[in-house]
């Protein structure tokens, strides 16, 4: 039986981010993972996993997972980072795909906050995503779900 490659996960999740042409007209290709680059041209945004979550059945894995995500936008404007901010909103929360081995099946934004950070002199906003994701375009949820009642199309 397969389970959740994060690897993979991580992959499609980038691609799928950057094929949207709203958040690359204000970022470009500055999306990492982890941590940015020294000297980052602003405005950027880093990305972590928070946790990740299996979801198991009495059958054992159902492959699919849970996997909380903060995102980090840093600008040099307040202004500018809400822009990036609400164009990730937008193409995430609600999301619905498949990309490479991934399918992508829901995404909210559980909580966000904007900060000025005195040290750096940048803006930054930081949203929690959570995200539910499947191992193969098979393990798409049923079309008609909703939160409390999960389903896998055979």
């Amino acid at each position: 039986m397969s389970t959740i490659a994060t690897a993979q996960i991580l992959t499609d999740l980038h691609a799928e981010i950057l094929s949207d042409s709203g958040v690359t007209a204000l970022i470009g290709t500055r999306l990492r993972y982890g941590k940015a680059r020294q000297k980052e041209v602003m405005p950027y945004v880093v990305y972590q996993i928070l946790t990740k979550i299996p979801t198991l059945t009495h059958d054992g894995d159902a492959r699919h997972a849970q996997m909380p995500m903060q995102f980090d936008v840093w600008a040099a404007t307040h202004y500018q980072a809400t822009q990036v901010a609400d164009a990730l909103e937008s193409k995430l929360v609600g999301i619905r795909t498949s990309r490479g081995s991934t399918s992508i099946q829901f995404g909210n934004l559980d909580r966000a906050f904007t900060a000025f950070d005195d040290e750096t002199e940048f803006c930054r906003f930081s949203g929690d995503f959570n995200f539910f994701f499947g191992i193969s375009s098979g393990d798409f949820l049923a079309a008609d779900w909703n939160a409390s009642d999960w389903k896998t199309v055979a």
